[in-house]
């Protein structure tokens, strides 16, 4: 008589389910010790810490990485804000930023809308017009 010692098999969706959900598999690597099922509360144990890890240090670097960007370029989120308030028209808006002026051109129409304050638009025209008055009354002071 020989005696073979059943050699235990770990699975790899063990591994997915620890790097995908590392909490739960906290759960699994618990019941796997408790009923001596090694291989897999070690590889269901490396993954959840290796998951965890993930979840902790992505998120950082990506921050870094976009301070390092805005630093390089600052004018970036000026103009995605821009982009953003002349979606709010309508999807047949786009943004156009000369001079420090937020132009919202309707592609279809050619119209254009000037953005000057929060969710207030007007005409490019009513603009220069009232850029115009402005400027006149600080003259006069």
């Amino acid at each position: 008589m020989s005696n073979k010692v059943k050699e235990e098999k770990s699975s790899f969706w063990w591994a997915v389910l620890g790097f995908f959900f590392p909490l739960i598999s906290i759960i699994f690597l618990v019941v796997f010790l408790a009923t001596d099922r090694n291989k897999d509360a070690k590889m269901i144990g490396i993954a959840a810490a290796i998951g965890f890890v993930c979840r902790l240090f992505i998120p950082i670097i990506i921050i870094i990485m976009l301070v390092a960007y805005v630093g390089h370029h600052p004018d970036t989120f000026e103009d995605a804000g821009s982009v953003i308030k002349c979606l709010s028209l309508g999807s047949e808006y786009h943004a156009s930023n000369e001079d420090g002026i937020i132009k919202c051109i309707n592609d279809a129409t050619g119209e254009i809308k000037v953005f000057i304050d929060y969710d207030e638009y007007v005409d490019l025209d009513e603009y220069y017009r009232m850029k115009g008055n402005e400027t006149i009354e600080e003259e006069n002071n």
